[in-house]
């Protein structure tokens, strides 16, 4: 049975790099792009894991929504939208978006139009979750869930 994972939004950073493909084996072409939006966040349900601290990295992919393997393959299908570990001593979640949502999602967590990060999938397992959505929102109330 799905559970959420619920996150305050803390410390946000970014980051943007450029370099030039030095695999020449690879068809992502002549240019590496990275971009990301990295922040601290608190979990606030489920309670087991209140005031446990995890660190989020969204990533922004020009292919995610259309991944080569589904480009060659329409038969394959996502097992998830994204990776949390998470223990009582802490975690991380890694999340690929479309580069085109970069723009708009750090706008967004810049001005405080987005404070938490609600997750939702399996329970951990070993430490770990392949949660099946995630959410930014705005405001929460913790009696919903």
């Amino acid at each position: 049975m799905p559970e959420y994972f619920i996150f305050e939004i803390k410390k946000l950073e970014a980051s943007y790099s450029l370099s030039i493909n030095s695999n020449h084996q690879s068809d992502e072409g002549p240019y590496n792009e990275h971009m990301s939006i990295e922040f601290d966040a608190k979990c606030i349900y489920p309670k087991k894991f209140d005031g446990v601290m995890a660190r989020v990295d969204v990533v922004g992919k020009r292919d995610c929504l259309e991944p080569k393997i589904y480009q060659n393959n329409s038969d394959w299908k996502p097992r998830c939208v994204g990776c949390l570990e998470l223990s009582p001593a802490g975690g991380r979640f890694y999340i690929s978006v479309p580069h085109e949502s970069m723009s708009f999602i750090l706008d967004a967590l810049t001005h405080n139009m987005f404070r938490f990060l609600s997750l939702w999938g399996p329970p951990l397992k070993r430490g770990k979750s392949l949660c099946l959505e995630f959410r930014f929102i705005q405001s929460i109330n913790l009696e919903d869930y």
